[in-house]
Order: structure tokens, then C-alpha cells, then sequence
């Protein structure tokens, strides 16, 4: 690859990195937690630009250059996946206040514990169920052949778009359970699919990405403003808005791939997974030895939780992700 690809592919790398620092600062910042507004919101805008990202990224790994290309896509997504994050379970028990079930256990190793009725380990899992949904409607866009054809994906966001609505007025005025949040989170992994398909170059482009935020607008107010989270309805629509912002603004960007940024987008799997227990943990050994503040302790996490995503990463994220290429390297489509 050339160092131009090298350097576009680097965008997406700082912006990974973003958006993990963003919500590993919500949970363990760097100066105290003053300011606790700005620190949830910061963690949330940190998810939706993930969010955005895997939209972007993630179809286009499905490649008709393969013979079984989702098979190829179940494989890869799996050892990219699962190996770090069984690791980051039993890291995760050892610094929760009181052991789950074994059944909550045992649905936690799925990935799947939301759609399973359990509470997650390690409170960041919860995107990943939210993944793994995006995961499936992707392959089944895939099978009907949408994902080479951007006016479909155009009508799919659309849709999605009046599902966000119609969900949060069913659960704010007729009181059902429905997840508009996950819908909304949903929206936002299509829209970067869209991005992707360059369907924002077409006419309509930039009236729908207006009519995207108009829309997480009126999500937000209907399902949040009723005391749902502690946030406000205006501080998630302010994270919602501000995601496809961040997006769009860095996309165009030549980023060199020598930016600590690009790095920490690298690793930012292992830091995501891996910031809240070591710093559960970081708590509890400082409190022990009398270091329980200023910015020093605060500092050290941070280098505690940088340097121990790295080696995670080196040691088994990426060669675990060579392993599902190697499973389906000679997995190619016969020439016409």
C-alpha cells in the first residue's frame, strides 16, 4: 500500500483514537471529575463516533471477492472480537463489588447478555450488543445486495429515520418498551454505511445529513426528556449532533499515520475493553498505599491504562486477528 493509503487510512485510525480517549476520560480523568456534565457527555460522543465508524468501516469488509464471503466476514469479525474480549471478563470480575451468577456469566461470554436478560460485567459491553445487531443487519443487507447500491442504503437510513421517531413517541406517549436509544445508536452505524457508498455526494446529501440531526433531535427529546438517564434530552442531542460533525470534519483530512492519535486508534479495542478494570483496580491499590489524589495518581492510570492496552494488543488483539485471516485466506472466488 502506498504511504498516501497509509495516511488515509489514518484518519479513520485518529479518529478511533478520539473517540477511545474521549470515553476512557469520561471514566477516569485526568484532573478530577469536576465538571461531571461535560465528562458524560464527552464519554457519550466518544461512543457515537465509534458507532459511526463501525457504519463506515464494517460493510466494506464483506468482499465478493471471497467464495463464502460471509462466511469469511462471521470468521474475521469473530477473532477480531472475541478472544480480547473473553479476557477483559475475567478482569472485570475481579474488581466488581459482588460476583454475577454463573447464568449472567455465561451470558456475558456470548456477547449477546442485553438480548439475554443479563446485566453486563464491564459496563462498556453494552455497545458491543448494539454491534453484533449491526453485525447481522449488515450480512442481511449484503444477502438482498444493498451494499453496492447506495440509493437503497439511502431508503434504509430514511426508514430508520422514521423508526427513531415513531419509537420514541410510542415509548414517551404510549408508554411501551421500546429501544429508541439502540434505534438511534442504529442510525447513526447506517449513516456512516451511507457516508461510505459516497450516497452524501447526491443532490439530497447534505438535506440528509441535516434531516439525520433534525431527527436525533426529536428522538432525543421524546425518549430522554422524561428522566430516562441522568443526562438531559439536550446533552444527548448535543453528543448526537456534535458525532456526525466530527466525522465529516476529519474525513477529508490527510492525518500521517506517526500521530500518537493514530496509535491510540490502533489499540483503541483493548483500550475500550480494558480502561474500566484497570482503573477499578488502579483505585484500589492507590487507596491502599495513602495515593488517592492529585494529578500524579491521575496520570499514572492513564499511563497504566495506555501501556497495558498496548501489550494487550501486540500480545493476543492482533495476532488473533491474523489467525481469522489465515482461516480464510484461501477462501477466493474462482475467475470467470
Amino acid at each position: 500500500m502506498t504511504t498516501r493509503g497509509n495516511e488515509r487510512l489514518a484518519w479513520i485510525d485518529s479518529l478511533r483514537g478520539l473517540a477511545a480517549l474521549l470515553v476512557v476520560y469520561s471514566h477516569c480523568p485526568l484532573f478530577g471529575r469536576e465538571g461531571q456534565m461535560i465528562l458524560d457527555v464527552s464519554g457519550q460522543l466518544g461512543v457515537d463516533v465509534f458507532f459511526i465508524i463501525s457504519g463506515y468501516v464494517v460493510p466494506s469488509s464483506i468482499s465478493a471477492n471471497h467464495a463464502h464471503p460471509l462466511r469469511v466476514f462471521a470468521i474475521r469479525r469473530f477473532w477480531r472480537l472475541y478472544p480480547l474480549y473473553w479476557l477483559s471478563i475475567p478482569f472485570g470480575l475481579l474488581v466488581l463489588p459482588s460476583v454475577p451468577s454463573t447464568a449472567a456469566i455465561v451470558a456475558n461470554v456470548t456477547m449477546a447478555q442485553r438480548y439475554l436478560g443479563a446485566s453486563d460485567i464491564i459496563s462498556v459491553y453494552w455497545t458491543l450488543s448494539i454491534e453484533l445487531l449491526f453485525y447481522g443487519l449488515t450480512a442481511a443487507a449484503w444477502g438482498l445486495g444493498w451494499l453496492s447500491r447506495p440509493d437503497a442504503i439511502t431508503r434504509a437510513l430514511l426508514i430508520l429515520m422514521g423508526l427513531v421517531v415513531a419509537g420514541a413517541m410510542a415509548a414517551r406517549w404510549g408508554n411501551l418498551p421500546v429501544p429508541a436509544g439502540s434505534l438511534m445508536f442504529l442510525l447513526l452505524m447506517v449513516y456512516g454505511t451511507w457516508l461510505r457508498l459516497g450516497s452524501h455526494r447526491e443532490r439530497h446529501g447534505v438535506a440528509v445529513t441535516l434531516g439525520l440531526i433534525a431527527v436525533l433531535g426529536l428522538g432525543c427529546w421524546l425518549f430522554y426528556s422524561t428522566g430516562r438517564l441522568s443526562f438531559t434530552w439536550t446533552n444527548m442531542f448535543a453528543k448526537f449532533a456534535l458525532a456526525p460533525v466530527i466525522f465529516l470534519a476529519l474525513r477529508s483530512v490527510t492525518i500521517p499515520r506517526t500521530l500518537p492519535f493514530a496509535y491510540l486508534g490502533v489499540i483503541s479495542y483493548s483500550l475500550y475493553l480494558m480502561h474500566q478494570p484497570i482503573f477499578m483496580a488502579a483505585q484500589s491499590i492507590f487507596a491502599r498505599i495513602g495515593l488517592t489524589d492529585g494529578n500524579a495518581a491521575r496520570g499514572l492510570v492513564w499511563l497504566m491504562v495506555i501501556l497495558a492496552s498496548a501489550g494487550l494488543h501486540h500480545a493476543l488483539e492482533r495476532p488473533c486477528i491474523g489467525i481469522g485471516r489465515a482461516f480464510t485466506r484461501f477462501d477466493t472466488a474462482p475467475s470467470l
